[in-house]
């Protein structure tokens, strides 16, 4: 079968697809609107392609293998959750996605059959008609896994979209479930809002909690931030575009590409620095390439802002890896262990130490999980008392080494 992968209404890449990418082609005029991963073979072409014919680039094998991974990778995973509530028809994730037309609310790439005379304005997931009209009350119960706006969310967690109307306006949010036994992920992002709103950072998304008929902690919710006119475009991809994801120093890297594209340093300094610092507060473990991210215009291509803040939960199966301390914990971020993120924070006093939540705010969001033991609920406070105090001592001894 013969695809076309577009950018809106710019056709960007025609492939042959059987059990992989057999054949594809790039066309160099409209190579700035490739998926960032993807102009890795713009910049290195002798890796990539096999023959050029005028604006055409033919890929050899490699790139081919290349595309393949860009495509798998928009699939939702594997490990995703409970994959059998989402039916038979998505045992083959990708056929799934294809039938979908690859169409995402995080950015604007979509793919056609080159048969199928598609416009963007007839696929457009921005119109909201392809979403379920959900409360609240019935986003627990969410039962229709097959919708195909679905069909591009990656992560290991349950999720969907979904709309809610008021005053005949429809506003997007976007859903994720766990099970009660991992409610913590949940309360972890709930405790990220409480510092945020304290400490006076404003850009970050605003999560609600979800909770089952037994009145459990079931998932949370939050509002979109994507649109029509506003991309997500994640770390990951922007050090796709090199090959540059396995670096040392990623911290640098990530705020001169976006510098590349148009974001002033300042603001990804900023951006980085405060969720680093949060993110080691809360101790989530999970700050991955994919969880930073910035807002593109599909149109200019030039990154206009840092997203709101996202996925503070950490991860499921890291929650109870040792060790676990103000120092050595590990985690799967841009780098090995929380001292090494705090490490490349350019400045430690981002976070207002002394406007932080009260112990007992973060504890009456510890009470709420239904799962967590006394002891283990005691630990995170402790460890969160800890942390403050830590941070503190490293805040006053680098002010101590800047000082005249």
């Amino acid at each position: 079968m013969i695809y076309i992968l577009l950018h809106k209404d710019i056709p960007v890449c025609v492939f042959e697809l059987e059990a992989e990418v057999i054949s594809a082609i790039f066309n160099r005029k409209t190579s700035d609107h490739l998926p960032l991963p993807l102009k890795r073979v713009i910049h290195y072409p002798k890796e990539f392609v096999k023959e050029t014919l005028g604006e055409q680039l033919i890929l050899n094998e490699e790139g081919c293998a290349l595309l393949d991974f860009w495509l798998n990778d928009r699939t939702i995973p594997a490990n995703r959750k409970n994959m059998s509530k989402y039916g038979t028809s998505v045992n083959n994730r990708l056929s799934w996605m294809l039938e979908n037309h690859a169409c995402s609310l995080d950015d604007c790439y979509w793919i056609r059959n080159r048969d199928t005379h598609l416009y963007w304005e007839e696929v457009n997931l921005y119109r909201y008609e392809q979403l379920d009209i959900l409360t609240q009350e019935k986003l627990s119960e969410k039962a229709h896994y097959k919708n195909g706006a679905n069909s591009t969310l990656g992560g290991e967690l349950e999720k969907y979209w979904f709309c809610d109307v008021s005053d005949n306006a429809k506003t997007l949010y976007l859903c994720k479930k766990v099970s009660p036994s991992n409610d913590i992920l949940m309360i972890r992002e709930i405790i990220a809002n409480h510092i945020y709103e304290k400490s006076g950072y404003e850009n970050f998304c605003r999560y609600k909690y979800v909770y089952n008929r037994s009145g459990q902690i079931a998932g949370c919710f939050c509002k979109a931030f994507t649109s029509e006119k506003l991309e997500l475009i994640t770390a990951y991809d922007l050090l796709k575009e090199y090959n540059l994801t396995q670096q040392d120093d990623l911290y640098s890297i990530i705020v001169e590409a976006t510098a590349k594209y148009g974001l002033r340093e300042a603001l990804t300094r900023e951006y980085l620095d405060t969720q680093i610092i949060v993110d080691y507060l809360i101790t989530n473990r999970d700050r991955h390439q994919g969880n930073i991210g910035f807002l593109r215009n599909p149109d200019t291509l030039e990154i206009l802002s840092p997203a709101p803040i996202y996925d503070s939960g950490s991860s499921e199966s890291m929650e109870y890896e040792l060790p676990i301390d103000t120092e050595h914990t590990r985690v799967n971020g841009l780098y090995h262990t929380e001292a090494e993120c705090l490490q490349h924070v350019s400045d430690l006093s981002r976070v207002d130490l002394s406007k932080l939540p009260a112990e007992d705010i973060i504890k009456s969001e510890l009470e709420k999980s239904s799962t967590l033991s006394s002891e283990r609920k005691n630990f995170l406070i402790k460890l969160y008392n800890e942390k403050v105090t830590y941070l503190g001592q490293r805040t006053r001894k680098k002010g101590d080494l800047r000082s005249p």
